[in-house]
């Protein structure tokens, strides 16, 4: 039986379609995330464990390709959002401009975000207090 090879002419396709592949696969692993909006709540007494949240915009990036991911949404007792509740937002910059945080409504039941576009959300107190 023959032995079949693939063509040396193919070897350079081929090896540019895995290194494609590897950095697609990469760069969507890895993101470069900035605070591009925040509110911070006028006072610690909206909650049982008398915290000082903050509702932080995060614009998000991949890393090597610089594509553009879903905004985030983060509520925190830290000014830094890497640890808290995250929500996906879509949708919320209509026109391609940057969205922003227009207001927060803090309350014992959560938290209600409003953004310059006209859409808001609702979090939940459950899913942030704590800082989770």
């Amino acid at each position: 039986m023959a032995e079949r090879r693939v063509p040396r002419a193919l070897a350079p396709l081929v090896l540019g379609v895995l290194l494609t592949t590897l950095t697609v696969a990469v760069d969507g692993a890895v993101s470069d995330r900035t605070t591009i909006s925040r509110s911070t709540q006028p006072t610690p007494d909206t909650y049982t464990d008398k915290a000082t949240y903050s509702a932080a915009l995060v614009e998000v990036h991949t890393l090597l390709l610089r594509r553009h991911r879903p905004y985030e949404l983060w509520i925190t007792h830290r000014e830094s959002p890497d640890y808290g509740h995250r929500v996906q937002l879509d949708g919320i910059a209509p026109g391609g401009g940057k969205p922003r945080i227009t207001a927060a409504e803090w309350r014992p039941e959560g938290v209600r975000v409003h953004f310059a576009s006209g859409h808001q959300t609702f979090v939940p107190a459950r899913w942030f207090l704590g800082g989770r």
